[in-house]
């Protein structure tokens, strides 16, 4: 199913995920699975939501008795902020 929606136009990347083992009491643990999905821009966000995998991935999630939650979000690069003076 995931290989579907990598054939969606404007899906940069996509990540599948499992709760960290670690002891961590913050708020909303109770999820087992998680996916991210990094879009080109918001275009490809409504591409997304209207193609047929998108929609086979919510019914087969409705299956399981799934609970979902969706978060947009803009990322901000920290990675390629200029560099810090050593001065």
């Amino acid at each position: 199913m995931l290989e579907q929606l990598t054939s969606i136009p404007g899906i940069r990347d996509l990540g599948l995920g499992t709760p960290a083992a670690i002891d961590w009491s913050g708020p909303d643990q109770d999820w087992s699975v998680a996916f991210r999905i990094a879009f080109d821009d918001p275009t490809a966000i409504q591409r997304y939501l209207s193609h047929p995998s998108h929609s086979a991935l919510i019914e087969s999630a409705k299956a399981f008795r799934a609970r979902i939650s969706t978060f947009y979000i803009d990322l901000i690069d920290v990675s390629s902020s200029s560099e810090k003076s050593t001065q």
